[in-house]
């Protein structure tokens, strides 16, 4: 996200300078610059959702170990 901010304030700077080519191409990379972002959240997103899923389990079979009993 720094990189997109870093992106942005140049967006501003072309924008102010009226430089049509820095200005686009800025705003390209600034926006792949977000959906990469974007990909990595979706990515911690599926970890954390498998790493719950696999934790789940073994919660409920050790929970209570005097009800085997």
């Amino acid at each position: 996200m720094a990189l997109v901010s870093m992106r942005a304030n140049l967006v501003g700077d072309y924008a102010v300078l009226r430089d049509d080519a820095g200005l686009r191409y800025s705003m390209k990379c600034a926006a792949a610059e977000f959906r990469a972002a974007l990909n990595l959240l979706g990515d911690l997103t599926e970890q954390t959702e498998r790493e719950r899923q696999r934790r789940q389990p073994a919660s409920r079979t050790h929970s209570n170990p005097e009800a085997r009993q």
